[in-house]
């Protein structure tokens, strides 16, 4: 059995994001540390995930 945390938490970030409990900023900050994909980051935000370097 596999572990998806980032399927497991993606409702409860957008759910917290559009409540405003969440900025673009905070949940730019989980992407790096695995706890939201890029690809949930662009749906929740609307925005495109670009990794810096």
């Amino acid at each position: 059995m596999t572990f998806d945390f980032n399927a497991m938490w993606f409702d409860n970030y957008k759910v917290w994001y559009d409540c405003g409990w969440y900025t673009k900023e905070q949940l730019r900050s989980f992407v790096p540390n695995l706890f939201l994909s890029p690809e949930g980051y662009e749906k929740i935000t609307g925005d495109s995930y670009e990794t810096q370097n």
